[in-house]
């Protein structure tokens, strides 16, 4: 069977596509995280899973601890990497997005590495030309 037959994750954690119901309530990744170390894994080849730490939206924090309790019984070393902060308040992609639709290219640059800034603000400007 085809490894694209097994990515559903809509069907595997629902909890996760409907992120704003489930924030603060508990959901059980269990489902998602032994698909990925028994059937996906395996088949790439994939010995490490690298996660993003996640202080602030509640669901991706469970599936992590998830797959930091799981994903070692697989065989699959789980390393999380710790949140870029501004100050005391944690980076995330929401807090930049927003900034975007404002266009607050000065604070975007401080948040963002260099060539992610680059990127987003070529991006910009090429849809400003259209």
């Amino acid at each position: 069977m085809p490894i694209v037959e097994y990515v559903l994750f809509s069907e595997t954690f629902s909890g996760y596509f409907s992120k704003e119901e489930s924030q603060g309530k508990r959901v059980d990744a269990t489902m998602d995280v032994r698909l990925f170390g028994e059937e996906i894994a395996p088949h790439l080849g994939i010995r490490v899973r690298f996660v993003g730490e996640e202080p602030l939206d509640t669901v991706t924090k469970q599936y992590n601890e998830a797959m930091k309790r799981i994903l070692p019984t697989y065989g699959i070393q789980v390393v999380e990497i710790p949140r870029k902060m501004q100050g005391d308040t944690p980076i995330s992609a929401s807090s930049v997005r927003r900034l975007l639709e404002k266009g607050a290219w000065d604070e975007i640059e401080k948040l963002v590495p260099e060539m992610t800034f680059v990127y987003l603000k070529n991006r910009a400007d090429k849809s400003m030309t259209k």
